[in-house]
């Protein structure tokens, strides 16, 4: 013998719990937890799943358009109640969010300077460093001095690090080194790899290939 197939509106309705307190109807159905509580109605045949409150909008007010979402306004996921959806779009349902307050993320506080892990200076000593070198003394001495590398001075002298510790100092143009000669032809050249010259390192570089060995002269 077979049975009648139930309805969609008798499966809903069997799953539905209405709270007396706060009117919605609570789903006791299948809940899907990785999508924010949603309750979930399963289609025949293994189909799939309808989410319970789409489910509630198509059988107590009608077809959802293109594009819109099933919003709730009592911001209870498993709420089928259709006195508490209404229908809207993406940004809708994210600026009703920020009204409510939910979904409201504290930035965290931005680490600078000394509260790096990677900091090798201080604002104080930045700071110095920056009086210093408008004075006029050299960014050389003052990377031995605080035992950084040069580079790191100068990043922190023009701003381009430490910008929050104030203005930067104005430094002159950084010495461009001259060109050397090759060790090998005497072109110069730059910069220096091995003493010789690119043509000069990929012509040794071929000959060594066939075990001979060009040494500069």
């Amino acid at each position: 013998m077979t049975l009648p197939r139930r309805s969609l509106l008798e499966r809903f309705m069997e799953k539905v719990s209405p709270e007396p307190n706060t009117g919605c109807w609570l789903w006791t159905g299948a809940v899907l937890e990785a999508r924010g509580g949603y309750g979930a109605l399963g289609r025949p045949h293994g189909g799939g799943h309808l989410r319970a409150h789409r489910v509630a909008w198509l059988l107590f007010r009608g077809p959802i358009p293109a594009g819109l979402h099933v919003c709730h306004h009592c911001d209870n996921p498993p709420c089928v109640s259709p006195d508490h959806l209404f229908l809207g779009t993406r940004q809708d349902n994210m600026d009703d969010m920020r009204r409510k307050g939910r979904g409201f993320v504290p930035t965290p506080p931005v680490r600078r300077g000394s509260e790096t892990n990677l900091a090798r200076l201080n604002e104080t000593q930045v700071a110095e460093m920056r009086a210093r070198a408008a004075a006029g003394e050299r960014v050389d001495i003052l990377a031995a001095e605080f035992a950084v590398a040069p580079e790191t001075v100068y990043r922190a002298l023009s701003g381009k690090t430490w910008a929050h510790v104030g203005p930067p100092c104005v430094l002159p143009p950084r010495p461009i080194s001259p060109p050397k000669p090759c060790l090998r032809c005497g072109r110069d050249f730059k910069p220096l790899r091995r003493g010789l010259c690119d043509r000069c390192r990929h012509r040794a570089s071929e000959v060594r290939q066939e075990g001979m060995v060009i040494l500069p002269k």
